[in-house]
């Protein structure tokens, strides 16, 4: 299969009209932040942000066009922008509860199973009052080293 064809780089200029009052506020106020060396940079970081996501939502994964595009967010209406991220987040809320509620699930099993495994005693009560619901030391390992590492990326070390 061919490569596609690199675009020229002596044709990547592009005079763009930003019209809405809103993006132009959230550009000055990122490129006010310091963050970057100048405005070309910071809209070419924009760019790569969204660029790949609209790919995504205009093509198929084999690059050819869906019949019918998914809609994109109306970005005119902040309010619109606002509500998805609200509902974005209500679902992550979602996701961490179940997870964590799986997480103890396991976790008590494993326990119950190694008690056995182990000739010891379980009681149904313990079950219940999640006394067996602590994680082996190895795993409480791995699970604090994934939350650094999160708290990290998101600079709240």
């Amino acid at each position: 299969m061919a490569r596609p064809k690199k675009p020229d780089i002596k044709k990547n200029t592009f005079l763009v009209r930003v019209g809405d009052d809103d993006t132009l506020t959230l550009l000055d106020a990122l490129f006010k932040s310091g963050l970057f060396a100048s405005r070309n940079e910071l809209i070419n970081r924009c760019l790569d942000a969204g660029a790949a996501q609209l790919h995504r939502t205009v093509f198929t994964s084999k690059g050819k066009k869906l019949a019918a595009p998914l809609a994109l967010p109306d970005t005119s209406n902040p309010f619109d922008i606002g509500r998805a991220l609200k509902q974005i987040e209500h679902t992550t809320d979602d996701m961490f509860v179940v997870a964590h509620i799986m997480e103890d699930l396991l976790t008590t099993l494993f326990n119950v199973e190694y008690a056995k495994l182990s000739g010891e005693p379980v009681a149904a009560d313990d079950m219940l009052s999640g006394r067996l619901a602590q994680l082996p030391q190895k795993l409480q390992s791995v699970k604090a080293e994934i939350i650094r590492a999160k708290m990290y990326r998101e600079g709240k070390q």
